[in-house]
């Protein structure tokens, strides 16, 4: 006789939790911060996956149970449990996470004549400087190093797949003190040639860190 299984109900919950939470970095773009672009398409399709393979598994709660039970051995309890973890670990680190886009700039671009913002689909430039010499770029970074009293080193990371083979890129900026390292600033710069490449500054703005905190690499 058909009735309800308390074991298949938890799978059932486990995978719901797991689809909520993949979703939600997905849509709330938090997942740029685990994974590149390139590598968007295989979580989306993980994630039509795991939906199907729900459903299928909703068809199973109303079965007869098996002897071999797994609420006995706990293990949809200690499975909900680390998923919750990773949730609540993952929710304090972003939820006041600030947008800088959506803060007014005190600096004035319109002034600046053919300015080239370094954006996700520019910033190769950075490697190779040559042709950009006595342009003037926007560049958002973190201090990455306070070389002196007046210059810092400014970084930005860079994703190819995943974190873990995350790369920097690192320019000079001459002109510019009070800022600690690790806090991200908007700089407005000449590129300059004189002694290295570096940013001779012309204005640039202290900012909250962006929610796309690193460039990725594209397909």
């Amino acid at each position: 006789m058909k009735k309800f299984n308390i074991d298949e109900f938890l799978w059932f919950i486990i995978q719901f939790i797991l689809i909520i939470l993949m979703v939600y970095l997905k849509v709330s773009g938090k997942i740029t911060y685990f994974i590149s672009g390139k590598m968007m398409i295989y979580f989306s399709i993980s994630i039509l996956i795991l939906v199907l393979y729900t459903l299928a598994q909703a068809s199973k709660i109303f079965t007869v149970r098996s002897r071999n039970y797994i609420t006995d051995k706990f293990y949809p309890i200690m499975f909900v449990i680390a998923l919750c973890t990773v949730f609540l670990y993952i929710m304090p680190n972003y939820k006041n996470l600030k947008v800088s886009a959506n803060n007014e700039s005190m600096i004035n671009e319109n002034i600046y004549e053919g300015m080239i913002e370094v954006t996700n689909d520019n910033y190769e430039m950075l490697y190779d400087m040559d042709e950009y010499e006595n342009s003037i770029i926007e560049i958002v970074g973190f201090v990455y190093k306070n070389n002196s009293n007046n210059e810092i080193t400014l970084g930005r990371e860079v994703v190819s797949c995943c974190q873990s083979d995350k790369s920097l890129i690192q320019i000079k900026v001459k002109g510019i003190n009070n800022i600690k390292k690790g806090e991200w600033v908007k700089v407005i710069g000449k590129v300059n040639f004189n002694d290295s490449i570096n940013l001779e500054c012309m204005d640039y703005e202290k900012v909250d860190e962006p929610i796309e905190i690193y460039f990725h690499e594209k397909l």
